[in-house]
Formats: structure tokens, C-alpha cells, sequence
């Protein structure tokens, strides 16, 4: 009858460290989980910000593309005129 107090003594010191082991996984689980939702956060964020830097640019390119192509038209025009005119002269000594 002494063995039994020894292994019910053994099995209560089983069960209270395997519910300490679940309580301390769990406790990890959660401490884990926080980092997974901050790190998700944090991704979302930065894949936010590279889309916001992403269409600025695009947008300065945009911006730059017109200047440029403003910039031929002017330019062709002012050829254009001064090719009209040229013309007109030519035609206006003959």
C-alpha cells in the first residue's frame, strides 16, 4: 500500500507539470500570434507605402512626359511658323 500514495503522488506531479508545459505553450502561442498580427501590420504598412512612393512616381513621370511632349509641339510650332513664313517671303520676292 505504500507504492500507491508514491505513484498517485507521481501521476499528481505529471499532470501539474504537463499543465504548466500547456499553460507556458499557450502562453508562447499567444506571445507568437501578437508578433505574427505586428509583423502583418508592419508588412501591410511598408506594402502601403511603396504603392503611395510607386504612383508618386508615376506621377512625376507623368508630369515630366507632358513637359516634354508640350515642349516638341511648341518648338515644331515655332518651326512651322517660321518655315510659313519663310515661304511667304520666297513667294512674295518672286
Amino acid at each position: 500500500m505504500s507504492t500507491r500514495p508514491t505513484e498517485r503522488a507521481s501521476m499528481k506531479a505529471q499532470l501539474e507539470e504537463q499543465a504548466r508545459a500547456t499553460v507556458a505553450a499557450n502562453q508562447k502561442n499567444q506571445e507568437l500570434q501578437e508578433h505574427i498580427e505586428k509583423l502583418n501590420d508592419k508588412l501591410e504598412n511598408q506594402e502601403a507605402e511603396s504603392e503611395r512612393k510607386l504612383e508618386e512616381k508615376l506621377q512625376q513621370f507623368k508630369e515630366e512626359e507632358s513637359r516634354k511632349i508640350q515642349a516638341l509641339r511648341d518648338e515644331f510650332m515655332a518651326a512651322l511658323q517660321e518655315n510659313t513664313q519663310t515661304t511667304l517671303a520666297q513667294v512674295k520676292d518672286i
